[in-house]
């Protein structure tokens, strides 16, 4: 994966190598408009961006970890998608929906260690 920013211009290119799964590659541009926002309550955004547990499995076990942080502040941003083939080998066509696109410079988090929840 590579990262490349001039100004409110970013761009991102990647690409899976993965002997297990087909080829696959990533390529975007974006720019980001200036006014900073935060999510409001009940919408997509709030969704998308305010998670405050990860969750993963350990052997049969399903463990899951506390995130604690501040609301996001994000700016909205436009994105020219160049090519994204990662969802093909589901038959998923993400070329045919337009991007959902913010940026946020950085966000500070706190981890508490994982915490058994359930089993596989």
């Amino acid at each position: 994966m590579s990262t490349d920013q001039s100004g409110i211009h970013f761009q991102y290119t990647s690409r899976r190598i993965d002997k297990l799964d087909q080829p696959a590659q990533f390529h975007a541009q974006f720019d980001v408009k200036p006014s900073l926002i935060t999510a409001q309550p009940g919408t997509l955004l709030q969704w998308l961006t305010e998670r405050y547990a990860l969750f993963t499995t350990k052997g049969r076990a399903i463990v899951k970890g506390s995130v604690f942080h501040k609301p996001w502040t994000l700016q909205n941003a436009d994105a020219d998608v160049i090519t994204n083939t990662v969802a093909d080998s589901f038959s998923w066509r993400l070329s045919d929906h337009v991007p959902f696109t913010h940026y946020s410079k950085s966000q500070d988090a706190y981890f508490l260690p994982f915490q058994k929840e359930g089993t596989l």
